[in-house]
């Protein structure tokens, strides 16, 4: 449902002296958890290998040791995905807070500000 008049009605009067609202907030944890890292693309592959074992003592002449389980065991794809989260808002409310544009501005950088800290 767009955001119409009688949602924001003392938003847009005169004497307003703040805006106040709160979203549950969580504290993030990811960040403790995994690393951050920047792509520019949509599928991102990471693979896990096996490498070689250690190298093992041997005597003249005695056969070497080989170790043939080197190689790739798993592949974790990561698909990278986009949030977001818009609000209508309708006509008639626009052009009435044309009349006390800052106020509508204040309102919705509080709303900007407070779903960019969740």
């Amino acid at each position: 449902m767009a955001v119409n008049l009688s949602s924001i009605k003392d938003l847009l009067l005169p004497g307003l002296r703040g805006v106040e609202g709160k979203y549950e907030m969580i504290p993030s944890q990811y960040d403790k958890i995994f690393t951050k890292h920047d792509s520019k693309m949509a599928l991102e592959r990471t693979a896990e290998m096996r490498y070689l074992g250690l190298a093992q003592l041997k005597t003249e002449g005695a056969q070497t040791s080989f170790d043939n389980g080197a190689g790739e065991r798993y592949v974790y794809n990561q698909e990278h995905t986009e949030i977001a989260l818009g609000y209508a808002i309708t006509r008639k409310a626009m052009l009435l807070s044309v009349q006390h544009p800052t106020q509508l501005m204040v309102v919705l950088l509080l709303t900007l500000l407070q779903h960019r800290l969740t």
